[in-house]
């Protein structure tokens, strides 16, 4: 095994973790946002206390 097949298993190894580390991160995000426009909307039509 050369450096080359390392490099190679290296950044195909951070390519799968950093996909299965920023599925998660999005998904939060994405309910976070949701939430909060959900509570504008709610607090801007005068129903949520601020």
């Amino acid at each position: 095994m050369d450096i080359q097949d390392s490099w190679q298993d290296l950044v195909s190894g951070i390519a799968e973790n950093y996909i299965l580390l920023i599925k998660p991160f999005t998904l939060l995000g994405g309910a976070l946002r949701d939430g909060l426009s959900q509570h504008w909307l709610l607090r801007k039509s005068g129903q949520a206390r601020p």
